[in-house]
């Protein structure tokens, strides 16, 4: 669980920081997790897009904008360690 834990705070990080770059996209590791916050993060409209590329090893996620700005707020990551909430 740590390990997961890593890979989502990292994933959280690198949206938040390519957006405020103003970055089109961003590559993530294809794991379970990622793929299901991926997925919710399309349905909402946050993310314009994803593809997999590198044998299914990784996802390139494309951000989206409207009016030269970020569609995602500042996304957080609000779980600890002793208190687990995705």
């Amino acid at each position: 669980m740590k390990f997961s834990n890593f890979l989502i705070g990292d994933f959280v990080s690198k949206i938040n920081i390519a957006s405020k770059g103003h970055l089109k996209s961003i590559n993530v590791p294809n794991t379970v997790i990622i793929c299901e916050i991926i997925n919710i993060l399309y349905k909402n409209g946050i993310i314009s897009g994803f593809t997999f590329y590198n044998d299914n090893s990784e996802i390139l996620v494309f951000l989206k904008y409207y009016n030269n700005n970020p569609v995602n707020f500042n996304l957080k990551l609000i779980s600890k360690p002793s208190k687990r909430i995705y």
